[in-house]
């Protein structure tokens, strides 16, 4: 695949990216709840073009995210850092040996430990670990789906993208 080629995908992939994540910032699940429909793309990226380009996408996401929210340095924002830099450590770990349902679960978990942590460590409390039993749980769930969404994708296009060159 030629580099415009690339990079015009990764540009879509991207916003697709940015797109899912201001998606879910408007549901209003309870508890907070999210889906993690953005994972669905970091994990489509990394089995297709690799870690370094799965980091670009993730870090711009959350920076494009927190700048239309207008929440850019503020504590969710950061939460979303330390849920992105966790989830995506995982997937760098994982993406190689593990099927996409155990990676995108993995990933989900990581995910909510990284913000559950820096929520505590902006509130100089440790109320909210108890809270991490129902995320995780919710982790499970949300990870599966995200995992089987992004093997069904990345499927396609890969056969896409072999087609196509």
């Amino acid at each position: 695949m030629s580099k415009t080629r690339t990079m015009s995908f990764l540009a879509m992939l991207s916003a697709m990216a940015i797109v899912f994540n201001m998606i879910e910032n408007m549901l209003a699940l309870p508890l907070g709840i999210r889906i993690g429909m953005a994972n669905i793309i970091a994990l489509i990226v990394v089995h297709i073009y690799g870690v370094k380009e799965m980091l670009f996408v993730n870090m711009l996401r959350v920076v494009a995210s927190g700048l239309l929210s207008g929440i850019i340095l503020s504590y969710p924002w950061w939460m979303s850092v330390g849920g992105v830099t966790l989830s995506s450590l995982m997937l760098m770990m994982l993406y190689k040996h593990s099927s996409f349902i155990f990676t995108g679960v993995m990933c989900a978990i990581a995910h909510s430990t990284g913000q559950i942590l820096v929520l505590s460590f902006f509130l100089t409390s440790s109320a909210f670990m108890p809270y991490l039993g129902i995320m995780i749980i919710m982790s499970i769930i949300t990870g599966v789906l995200t995992g089987k969404v992004s093997e069904i994708a990345t499927k396609r296009l890969k056969r896409g993208i072999h087609h196509a060159s």
